[in-house]
């Protein structure tokens, strides 16, 4: 009974006891119409079932009925559509703060379904590290990834087949492969900072303003159909929603034509894949410098679609972590003119402005900015407050148990980085303020601002933790020191909250509008 979902155990229970009815008492079920007495036993069945999911089941037969719970959001949704919302971390920081727990609180989902929040280190511990492989993840976000992606990319895969795809995709993601790359990031940010000022518009009083200045008018076909893909549109985050939880056909019910244009836009990446590695196939022996795609050919470990749905995530994963960690940073430094000074005086002290315009290629930005504590502690305040992705699931594949206590096999699990992010246990009473002198310390970058791993978790922990982590850290602070360098900003309306929002990370839903200023040389 409890491996049935509600509408199956209900419509089976009815139709089962209406053939029963009809069997019993013949003379009295032939008085009435069929249709009638299947209908009240429907509702007289629905009715029962609420009862028993909703107030007996959770407080008398639940293995987690002595977990401490969350009070309940909505009925029969519960905190369904949390991990949908805009806001998302922010509902399960107030959870945290609110309920008393040893490191588990439980709460109800859609139809009333139990689930559990981890609050402390060792929750998170054995569920990301020690015992990483016995948490799955959720078979609704399998479903989505499976429908965009395929089955063996390696966000689905798990266990043995897991481990052997990241041994495989890891080496090209390697801090030294990662510096070698700085020259193209470093060319790719001085070339969005000279688009920035040239075709950006000016106020009244002469000052560049824009609201999507990672844009660019020479924006690839590939970008624009991620875009479709990624959309923090209401319609978008709705067909994500029906994707994960309900059959693929109700997908039609949704007003517009956000499914046809789903469908198009992922059959369109998978042909542009496709074409781009039988181009890269071609380049093998020539390229001197090889990149991510040129590796993973030459590894000649998967197939031609398995390349293709593993490139496809890659380039997701290279690229929403990236935008959305240089977006917030941006934010705060705009809302903290202060510390935007500070980073801008020491970029200034060591990047040369021609470096910042049109001599990107003589920079040497490996060795250059691994000496910028300033720079480093920007970022990694802005990821703490603003982690890309602020929750993240696993299921327990079966019955098992997190801190001693049993969990039944399905319970889903959350990790909520932007609330672990912002715990006071971790940072103390300023933990939900903008503050990089808090990775300065005494001892420059070396010094580690909290006391526990769990207190930043931008990419999560552990062997799935985000494969392009050092990618996407990098990558955000050369865009953020080229940008800085280059710019004096402010929010073009001061009184302006962004608006977190999206489906795999979280970036401003309206955009950032800036008023920036050409910084002068000297």
């Amino acid at each position: 009974m409890y491996n049935l979902s509600a509408p199956s155990f209900v419509i089976l229970a009815t139709i089962a006891e209406t053939i029963f009815l009809f069997k019993r008492f013949p003379n009295r079920s032939a008085q009435a119409e069929p249709v009638q007495i299947l209908f009240l036993i429907f509702t007289i069945n629905l009715i029962i079932w609420r009862i028993y999911r909703a107030v007996i089941y959770p407080e008398f037969i639940s293995t987690l009925r002595h977990l401490p719970k969350a009070k309940r959001r909505w009925p029969l949704i519960g905190y369904g559509p949390a991990q949908f919302s805009n806001s998302r971390g922010q509902i399960f920081l107030q959870m945290a703060n609110t309920v008393p727990n040893d490191g588990l609180i439980r709460f109800q989902g859609f139809l009333d379904t139990e689930h559990l929040l981890l609050t402390n280190p060792e929750a998170l511990n054995e569920v990301l590290i020690k015992r990483s492989y016995d948490f799955i993840k959720p078979p609704g976000a399998v479903k989505i990834f499976n429908q965009f992606l395929g089955r063996t990319f390696l966000f689905v895969t798990e266990g043995i087949q897991h481990r052997e795809a990241k041994r495989i995709m890891q080496p090209p993601f390697s801090f030294r492969q990662v510096q070698d790359m700085y020259p193209v990031f470093w060319a790719k940010a001085i070339d969005m900072t000279n688009s920035i000022e040239l075709s950006a518009p000016r106020d009244e009083q002469g000052a560049l303003v824009a609201d999507r200045f990672l844009d660019s008018p020479h924006k690839n076909e590939v970008l624009k159909l991620y875009e479709t893909l990624l959309s923090p549109r209401w319609d978008v985050r709705l067909y994500f929603m029906i994707t994960a939880f309900l059959p693929l056909w109700t997908l039609k019910l949704i007003p517009g034509d956000i499914s046809q244009r789903v469908d198009a836009a992922s059959s369109s990446l998978r042909q542009a894949v496709k074409a781009l590695i039988e181009d890269r196939k071609g380049d093998v022996e020539k390229k001197s410098h090889k990149d991510i795609v040129i590796q993973l050919i030459e590894r000649d470990y998967f197939t031609d679609e398995e390349l293709v749905s593993n490139i496809l995530g890659l380039l997701i994963a290279a690229i929403e972590p990236t935008t959305s960690g240089f977006v917030w940073a941006i934010w705060y430094l705009a809302m903290h003119p202060t510390w935007q000074a500070r980073l801008r005086d020491e970029i200034r002290a060591n990047i040369p402005h021609r470096f910042l315009t049109n001599d990107s290629a003589s920079f040497d930005a490996a060795s250059t900015l691994e000496k910028l504590p300033i720079l480093d502690a920007v970022c990694n305040e802005s990821l703490r407050l603003m982690p890309p992705s602020p929750i993240s699931n696993r299921v327990t594949k079966s019955d098992t148990s997190v801190l001693g206590q049993p969990v039944p096999a399905g319970t889903k699990l959350f990790i909520a980085s932007y609330t672990a992010n912002r715990f006071e246990k971790f940072w103390g009473p300023t933990a939900e303020t903008f503050d990089p002198s808090r990775w300065l310390g005494g001892h420059g970058r070396d010094k580690k601002a909290d006391s526990s791993n769990y207190g930043f978790m931008p990419f999560l922990h552990g062997p799935r933790k985000c494969i392009g982590h050092i990618y996407a850290t990098y990558e955000i602070r050369l865009f953020l020191a080229a940008f800085v360098g280059r710019f004096d900003f402010e929010m073009a309306d001061k009184g302006e909250a962004p608006i977190p929002a999206g489906v795999m990370t979280i970036k401003p839903k309206n955009g950032l509008k800036l008023r920036m200023r050409p910084v002068k040389p000297g």
